[in-house]
């Protein structure tokens, strides 16, 4: 098995990061050759072509290398040309059980390979070296489009926390793209790199993971309950319902980080979220207002707590996602796609 990784975009980029420079490294490490590359090269019978390439780099794939096997990463059906990508691939990689359920309607080959890094300790900057113990750090990071998503609820809980308890909020993202409503407290920017999101993210007390579209639109007021009046065939009182929004591509990339930093996490009600998050004893889920408070408040007086939630979480992490083992698992369904693709 030889496998050509077309890498096309930035390889900061956290699709080409994780899916490309991740899966190559951790695939060699299991004896399998791989080459990644911008620029296409024949010889190999496994093409996966990144997030970011271009129809017409399928398409040389097909017809310079017909007999080999293709794959995209994270497909789009938002463009005509998405959808040929997508048919022209023999199989799709997807971050998330969502994103796969999404996708099926085009293609039964899917293989699902989570957001997980690969951590170097020199980037890590622990807790115990905090000068000021009288600070909650909390910790966010993501893409402008995660900050413009920034809930309400989340702000107005860290505003009134921050009357309580001495505490800044670090957040790590590409400043270029723009600013972002932020909550009335000490907020501390860094310049998105993953040297500075590992160094950062390691070091606060808590990490904060909302994953839900903001969509106040429906989610407050007479709309809302006008909505799932009209659409509800349940006699009870839809006005104490919840109504939330997440992107099909949401994962829980964003909060595997801080749990393999031993960083507790505050996470929202996407799916993803509950698959360390929805134990108890592992972190905390919120959505509303008083959610978020009482989860930051939890944590924010309780450092015996905080410890205890990150090492589960940590032990929960290592049991679910070892590199090994995905990467393995990554193998063996792309082996019985190989098989039943001849």
């Amino acid at each position: 098995m030889k496998i050509f990784f077309l890498n096309k975009g930035l390889s900061k980029l956290g699709s080409n990061r994780i899916f490309i420079n991740n899966l190559s490294n951790l695939l060699n490490a299991l004896g399998i050759e791989t080459k990644v590359s911008s620029v296409f090269s024949t010889g190999y019978n496994i093409y996966i072509a990144s997030k970011y390439s271009n129809l017409t780099d399928l398409i040389e794939v097909k017809k310079k290398q017909p007999n080999s096997i293709l794959g995209l990463i994270h497909p789009s059906d938002r463009s005509s040309a998405g959808k040929k990508k997508i048919n022209l691939s023999d199989f799709l990689i997807c971050g998330s059980r969502s994103e796969k359920d999404y996708y099926l309607k085009y293609k039964k080959k899917i293989i699902i390979f989570p957001h997980i890094e690969i951590i170097n300790p020199n980037l890590t900057n622990p807790k115990n070296n905090q000068i000021n113990k009288n600070k909650i750090r909390l910790g966010y990071h993501g893409a402008l489009e995660h900050l413009i998503e920034f809930p309400d609820e989340l702000s107005k809980a860290l505003e009134k926390i921050s009357k309580e308890v001495n505490l800044e909020l670090i957040v790590v993202y590409d400043k270029s793209l723009g600013d972002w409503k932020k909550p009335n407290i000490k907020i501390i920017e860094y310049d998105w790199s993953f040297e500075n999101l590992i160094r950062e993210m390691s070091s606060v007390d808590i990490g904060l993971v909302p994953s839900l579209r903001k969509n106040n639109f429906f989610r407050k007021g007479l709309l809302k309950n006008s909505i799932l009046n009209l659409t509800s065939k349940s006699p009870s009182n839809t006005s104490q319902d919840y109504l939330i929004q997440y992107k099909v591509t949401t994962n829980n990339g964003r909060a595997l980080i801080f749990h393999e930093l031993k960083v507790p996490v505050i996470a929202d009600f996407a799916p993803e979220n509950f698959i360390i998050n929805g134990d108890s004893s592992c972190g905390h889920l919120a959505h509303s207002e008083e959610g978020w408070y009482e989860a930051i408040k939890d944590l924010a007086f309780n450092e015996n707590k905080r410890a205890k939630l990150a090492e589960n979480a940590f032990q929960r992490f290592n049991y679910l996602y070892d590199k090994k083992k995905v990467v393995t698992n990554f193998l063996t369904e792309l082996k019985e796609i190989i098989t039943t693709s001849k």
